[in-house]
This record gives C-alpha cells, structure tokens and sequence, in this order.
C-alpha cells in the first residue's frame, strides 16, 4: 500500500516537471480543485502535492502594480498605466483627461487641448445671449477663442496695450497644426463652425450640421478663398484629403466631395458683401445676430437656388455672413469690436444695445495697414497719439510685410 502511494506520487511529480519545463501556464484539475500556477520549481514540488491533498490550494492575490506613476505636472496618468483609468463617469462624461493606446500601442489622450478648447468655445457659445451681466459668457468665448489659436501656435504673443495691459498677439504661420481653424457657434441647437485660413484668420467658409439636405456636414466655402485657390491647385486625393481633414469625414470620390462642400458665387471681401451701393444699415443688435447664426445654419442646397434665382436672398445671406464674422471673427482681432459686441450682448432684451455695421468699417478695412505700422512703431518711426490709439486697437497682428515676402521668394 506504501509502495502505491509512492508510485502515484511520482506520477504527479513526473507531470508537474513537465510542466514546468515547458513553461507552458496550463490550467490543471487536481482533486476536484482549480490551482492556477504562476511559477513552478522542481524543489518545492512535493509541498505543492501536500497543499492539493489538503485542500488549501485557494488563489493568491495578484501583486498591486507598484510601477504605476501620476504625472505630477498635470495630474494625468503616465504612460506606464493601464486603460482602466479611461472609463465612463457617472454622468455619461468620459474622462477627458485619460489616455488611451492608439494602433503602435503608445499612447495619446482620449481628447486632445485642441478638442477642450473646441468643445469648451461651443459651450460658451451657446450662452452668449444672457442678459443683465457684466460680462456674459461671450467674453468667456473670445478668450477661449484666443487660448485655441494660442494651443495650435497660431499666435503668439507680442506685447501689452500701454494702457490696459491687455495681451497683444502676432499671426505665426510656422509651426501652426493645421491649415484651417474652425470657431464652433451654437445657438438653441444652430450650429456652425466659421472655418478661418491661418495665416490671416479670415473666415474662409462655414461648416453647417444636419442641415436638412440629409448630410450630417457640409462645407459652404467663399469663392475668394484661400481654401478655394490651394485645392485648385491639388490632385483629387489630395484634395479629398483636405476637405476631409475639414470636415473630419472621409472623401473618397468626386461624388462625396460634391455633396459634402460647395463654392459659393459670391467672395467674402467686404465690397462684395456690403457694396456701396447698399444704402441701407446694417443692424447689429442681439436679434440680428442670433437668426444671423440660425439663418446660416440652415443653408442647404435648397438655399442655393434660390439665392441664384432671387436677389433679395442673396442680399440677406451676406448681411447674415457679415453679422456672424462680426461677432465672432472680428472681435478676436480687434478690441473696440469685442467690446461692442459684449454691449449688444449684456444689454437687455427691453432696451437691446445696437450699432450700424457701417460704422466699424473703416476699422476692419485697415486691420493690415494698422498692423504694419505697429511693425514700424516697434523699429522706432513716430506716430501720434490718435495714430497709436488706433495700432493699439489690434488684439492681433497681421504677419509682418517683409515675413510674407520672404515666403514668396521660398514659394
């Protein structure tokens, strides 16, 4: 009877050398009871038998990782942590802050600065119309504006008003991530993004969503354009690759091309959009900005042929561009337009501020030429006082003359 034990014995000692040997992790059933193996020695095989014919074979622990570290900086987990940090809030929101890998199993943040800055521009607009404050969330929207361009070396920043000590910034065109830069407006469920060139940040066209012609988005783009002249001069691919970019959808054909953009017939220069000949103001109020928004969201290519059919549509169509460019464009580029339209904004809907869009065109017209002559400023030419109240005027510069010659020369 001693001599059968013994030899069963080493029947199971011959198999758990076996296993060891080939390293292989196999799940193993001794005595009704599952024992997951982690690491297995020859001389300490017969303890592991005692502990099976006991019956105190219950699963360790696993060890805590110890390596896992918190980047002190910003409070984000490094990259030696695990995915599981990357999971759903309780309200629905996931943490923005995580990281996830991507296919070559590094790692990049689930939302980048970019997309904050975005998602946080959208936000606040979509609240700029509260009345009776100060400063409503319209000033909370041009800053974070401002820090978008800031995040995606658009600008950079170039001095202080003398007087007000608010940030002045400069038009950088190295370095920049991506060409294009979209300002997200959102009014009551309205949405548009204003789509500006980077090396001016002139409104070169609008994105609009679900706008009712059954595309989830579709990009109206001037027919002066940077971005109408640069595709003209690409090869399709190319070109499905930059409207794609854009738009963040994917172009494969001319036919998917085609029904997610469209040239408009008319330019985005302010003699095309508010010609002399137009005698009548053009009013700026809280009511005009807000169907301006809404108005422009809604273009579909039903849209399209009636302006082509009616002028009066036309008409209105560049007045709502032009409300619209005012408000969110203009304003990040000069300070008196952030200022009057903050007032249209916090004034209440009893006594609603309003200005003539006239008015202030002397002041958009002249943004280059007031740039400049802060250039000539800074390398010690004189101005008057009056002179310098107006170059102090610009929040942001345009890029210096002599820097656009030299990209000539190297284009």
């Amino acid at each position: 009877m001693v001599q059968k034990g013994i030899n069963e014995m080493k029947k199971i000692l011959s198999l758990l050398s076996v296993l060891t040997i080939s390293g292989t992790a196999v799940p193993t059933t001794i005595a009704a009871s599952s024992y997951k193996k982690e690491e297995f020695k020859l001389e300490n095989n017969l303890e592991i038998l005692n502990r099976v014919k006991r019956g105190n074979n219950k699963n360790k622990k696993p060890k805590k990782n110890t390596t896992s570290t918190i980047d002190e900086e910003d409070n984000r987990p490094s990259t030696s942590r695990t995915n599981n940090r990357c999971s759903t809030t309780a309200g629905g929101v996931r943490n923005q802050r995580c990281r996830r890998p991507n296919e070559n199993n590094s790692e990049i943040t689930t939302k980048s600065a970019r997309e904050r800055f975005l998602s946080e521009i959208e936000g606040n607009s979509n609240n700029i119309f509260t009345a009776g404050k100060r400063e409503n969330t319209y000033g909370v929207f041009i800053r974070k504006s401002i820090d978008y361009f800031k995040e995606t070396n658009n600008i950079v920043e170039e001095t202080t008003h003398p007087d007000t000590n608010w940030k002045i910034y400069k038009i950088e065109k190295h370095s920049v991530e991506d060409s294009y830069k979209k300002i997200p407006l959102k009014i009551a469920g309205n949405k548009i993004d204003l789509i500006l060139n980077k090396s001016s940040l002139y409104v070169d066209g609008i994105i609009t969503h679900n706008n009712g012609d059954g595309t989830e988005k579709k990009l109206f783009y001037f027919s002066d354009s940077n971005l109408d002249k640069n595709s003209e001069s690409l090869n399709s691919n190319d070109k499905y690759k930059l409207f794609g970019k854009i738009l963040d959808l994917e172009i494969k054909t001319d036919n998917n091309l085609s029904n997610l953009s469209h040239k408009l017939a008319f330019d985005s220069n302010y003699n095309t959009l508010a010609p002399e000949s137009l005698k009548e103001n053009i009013k700026i109020n809280k009511e005009t900005i807000r169907a301006a928004i809404t108005n422009l969201s809604n273009i579909n290519d039903s849209t399209i042929k009636k302006i082509k059919k009616y002028t009066e549509k036309e008409k209105k169509l560049k007045k709502d561009f032009l409300r619209v460019i005012f408000t969110a464009a203009e304003a990040t580029r000069f300070f008196s337009i952030r200022q009057e339209v903050n007032k249209i904004l916090t004034s209440s809907d009893s006594n609603q501020y309003e200005i003539n869009w006239q008015d202030h065109k002397d002041t958009l017209t002249n943004w280059d030429k007031n740039s400049q002559k802060y250039y000539e400023m800074k390398n010690g030419k004189e101005f008057t006082d009056e002179e310098k109240q107006t170059i102090y005027n610009v929040a942001i510069l345009a890029v210096k003359d002599d820097e656009k010659i030299r990209d000539n020369q190297k284009g």
